[in-house]
This record gives C-alpha cells, structure tokens and sequence, in this order.
C-alpha cells in the first residue's frame, strides 16, 4: 500500500492591504479557483486592534517582566458574499 501524497498547489495568487501593506497569499490546486478569486477581486481587510490584541497583550504580561512591543492582525478576506477571518 503506498502512502497517500498530498496534492501539489501549483496556482496562487496575493492579496495586499493598501492600508498597512500585510498580504495574504491563496494558494489552490485548481487553476479555476484562482482565476475566479482575481476576477472577483478580494478586499483584504487588516484590524490591529481589538479584542484579540487586549487578550493577547494580557497572556503576554503575565508571562515577562517588561512590556512586549508587537502586532497583532486580524484579517478578513471577501469576495462577494463570502468571508474567510483569518487570524
């Protein structure tokens, strides 16, 4: 029995937000998918803030001594109706 391969992503495409320059690269096997995405056009949607940051700035606080400088992004990809959260 030989071990299943995991398919090849052979076509990709990058999407950046004007606003903070961070960029999402989607990446599929089906060439389709793809050309779909770009006729569509994704807006890319980049928040540093928020709920997720607070939480995050509170774990690392309890965990080192001196304050941590970081970012923290929460991004949000849509093309029509559909939205992928990504964070």
């Amino acid at each position: 029995m030989s071990p299943m391969m995991a398919p090849t992503i052979k076509h990709s495409t990058t999407f950046t937000d004007d606003a903070t320059g961070v960029s999402v690269e989607v990446a599929s096997t089906d060439a389709a998918t793809i050309a779909e995405l770009r006729k569509q056009g994704v807006k890319l949607v980049v928040s540093k803030d928020g709920n997720g940051y607070d939480s995050a700035q509170q774990q690392l606080a309890a965990a080192y001594t001196s304050p941590l400088d970081f970012s923290l992004y929460d991004i949000s990809a849509s093309v029509g109706g559909w939205v992928c959260n990504c964070s």
